[in-house]
């Protein structure tokens, strides 16, 4: 349960943009508490929109709880119930009338954003966060002939921020099968050294069913072995990079995910052709060659092995 006892301080700003009030706080660690009684209460039909520019949002909504990092929007609807607590730092608010919104909302999601988390990962929630950052930069001296547009473009913005995160993930994966892929392909180079990674790591992340991202990596001999040929090629380059060349070739195994030794020099000749402390050598080789000034032969194993790596380097 969200039970910190919390004293809180906060200094707020705030700009009314036609039906929208935009609000600007920093504060220390506090619980926002809407309960059944105050939304009841309420008279304002709103959506609340916030961006976590410092710190992040837990909140708790019915028997699950649910967490907003930095960079990322949660958004709430003020006619029903949460709990939440956010911690120390800066946070934006956008609130937005109900009847402003769900005309420029998909029929699916009208109502139904309660909860909904616009993930930092996604281009339009990127795009959205710049723009509240400039906008509150901007605001103390937008004019009121001004205001009408300014407001307009923020809740265009925001519903397609929406429409894009409430998308099926299926749906997007079936419409931009290369797109997709592109991201997946791009996200697994990224987090080679999490032992997680995998294809459940996969369907959990970026909420696809696995038969979904088999699919997708079917092309490339599946998803286990397109993870796998990144690794190889990781360590390939780090056993190349002569900066490394203190790390032990175990350790460097290790740090892909390679817990058996000798599998992992079978993989490595299997994929390059040589073993992995061939390859060092190899790397070492070339560069002491390019210290001295002497030039080696195009067929030379060092320059071969060179022109490999590079060539790796560039897909």
């Amino acid at each position: 349960m969200l039970n910190e006892p919390l004293v809180p301080r906060i200094a707020m700003e705030g700009w009314k943009l036609g039906p929208l009030m935009v609000i600007s706080t920093d504060a220390s660690p506090i619980v926002l508490d809407r309960s059944k009684r105050l939304a009841a209460q309420s008279e304002s039909d709103n959506y609340a929109f916030l961006y976590c520019q410092e710190g992040g949002l837990k909140t708790i909504i019915g028997d699950s709880q649910t967490s907003a990092q930095e960079g990322e929007v949660a958004v709430r609807d003020m006619g029903l119930t949460y709990q939440s607590i956010a911690t120390r730092g800066q946070k934006s608010l956008v609130y937005i009338p109900r009847d402003a919104l769900d005309p420029l909302l998909p029929s699916k999601a009208r109502g139904h954003i309660h909860g909904l988390h616009l993930r930092r990962g996604s281009v339009m929630t990127r795009l959205l966060t710049d723009h509240l950052q400039r906008l509150l930069q901007l605001l103390p001296t937008t004019e009121q002939m001004e205001v009408p547009f300014v407001a307009h473009s923020l809740m265009n913005l925001i519903a397609g921020s929406v429409a894009f995160s409430t998308e099926s993930a299926e749906n997007l994966a079936n419409r931009f099968p290369v797109e997709t892929l592109t991201q997946i392909k791009t996200f697994i180079r990224h987090n080679l050294n999490n032992p997680d990674l995998g294809p459940e790591f996969l369907s959990r992340h970026f909420r696809l069913s696995r038969a979904s991202i088999y699919k997708l990596f079917a092309p490339l001999s599946g998803v286990a072995s397109y993870i796998q040929t990144q690794r190889l090629q990781g360590c390939l380059r780090d056993l190349s990079d002569t900066r490394l060349s203190d790390k032990r070739i175990n350790e460097i195994a290790y740090n892909y995910g390679f817990i058996d030794q000798s599998h992992f020099s079978h993989l490595f000749r299997r994929a390059f052709g040589v073993s992995p402390s061939e390859a060092r050598h190899l790397a070492v080789v070339g560069r002491k060659a390019d210290i001295t000034g002497n030039v080696l032969n195009d067929d030379h194993p060092a320059i071969q092995f060179r022109t490999m790596v590079e060539t790796l380097g560039r897909r």
